[in-house]
């Protein structure tokens, strides 16, 4: 009883040998290079690898050889590569990532990945807002167009001018220097002017506009009407006049027309930068209450004929001085003046009632 006990162990033994053996060579087989598609009853089927798996490191087979593992599907866990890796022993030899008998192709160097990421984050058009995607940082240099709103007086040592500037998403400011300060006039108020080569700078939470030596600017000719920004500076014309009360709510550098019976005109020197200004002030009333309109390139003698009568203004700027809403009259021809218009009758009888 007992031979035959130890004869059927014995027996067991080897059966159990052969299984491991013949694991071990389907495991091979399944790492091992080849062209062709390996057959359905594969031992990656039957153990639930597929052909995107990983291959056996030399450890792993080796293991499965000797019996360590029961099958290739424990030997499976100890690879080489990491799961984003293809397998190079299911590679074909005619697939993109071979050449010749099986060496692999490297892939390429990203190096133009830094030029596609950047390009991206150019802004495709900078508003006067300056709240596009893409300016945080000082570095880029971008291109930009406006509508000039005011000119400044200029300075000297060094020599400067402050310019305000307007399209139909805000207001913002640049200073230029030397051999550009005498390109801008009162004039060029309404004209566009294009920008190439700016940055961006902040201070105190306010950004703001920054011209570099390599920086040009070019005034848009008044043929190329078809701009964006001269579409809508002439559409201001159209706007319908706003009444007193509603200017009042009105944000600062909001372009606006509004009408009224000029009741007040008057003329104050004023002193800026060590010289003598006068600025020309007179308060306009309707039925809903009064506000102040001021201009300091506008004299008196232009608006006597229109005292205690009837005026519209278009395409006139709000502003603010000491907390209270004022407008201001723009340069040149940026602010159009009427004394014929549609609710001219109902304010020349609101003022004689």
């Amino acid at each position: 009883m007992f031979k035959e006990a130890v004869k059927r162990s014995s027996a067991m033994q080897q059966l159990g040998a052969k299984k491991r053996a013949a694991v071990a060579n389907s495991a091979v087989e399944f790492i091992a290079p080849r062209s062709e598609s390996p057959p359905s009853d594969d031992l990656s089927n039957l153990h639930g690898f597929k052909s995107g798996n990983l291959p056996l490191s030399t450890d792993a087979v080796r293991s499965v050889k000797s019996g360590t593992f029961d099958s290739a599907t424990e030997a499976g866990q100890r690879c080489d590569r990491p799961s984003s890796t293809p397998c190079p022993g299911l590679l074909s030899p005619s697939s993109p990532g071979r050449i010749g008998g099986g060496a692999l192709i490297e892939p390429p160097s990203p190096g133009s990945n830094r030029e596609r990421f950047m390009a991206n984050n150019q802004p495709l058009k900078v508003c006067c807002d300056l709240s596009v995607a893409g300016l945080h940082n000082s570095s880029t240099r971008f291109s930009f167009q406006a509508i000039v709103l005011i000119v400044y007086p200029a300075t000297m040592k060094p020599e400067r001018r402050h310019l305000q500037l307007i399209d139909s998403r805000g207001c913002t400011g640049i200073t230029i220097w030397n051999e550009n300060v005498s390109l801008f006039s009162a004039s060029s108020v309404g004209q566009v002017v294009r920008f190439t080569k700016l940055s961006l700078q902040s201070h105190n939470g306010q950004r703001s506009l920054s011209m570099s030596r390599d920086s040009t600017i070019t005034f848009v000719s008044g043929a190329v009407s078809a701009c964006e920004e001269s579409k809508w500076w002439l559409s201001l014309l159209e706007k319908r006049p706003l009444r007193i009360i509603e200017v009042h709510d009105q944000d600062e550098n909001s372009m606006i027309s509004v009408g009224g019976i000029i009741g007040t005109l008057s003329s104050e020197i004023k002193r800026v930068k060590s010289e003598d200004k006068v600025l020309m002030c007179m308060r306009i009333t309707d039925r809903t209450g009064y506000i102040d309109v001021r201009s300091w390139n506008h004299s008196e003698s232009e608006f006597n004929s229109f005292r205690e009568k009837p005026i519209l203004f278009k395409r006139v700027r709000v502003t603010a001085y000491a907390g209270t809403k004022i407008i201001e009259l723009l340069d040149a021809s940026g602010s159009q003046v009427l004394s014929d218009f549609e609710g001219a009758a109902d304010l020349a009888s609101y003022w004689t009632e």
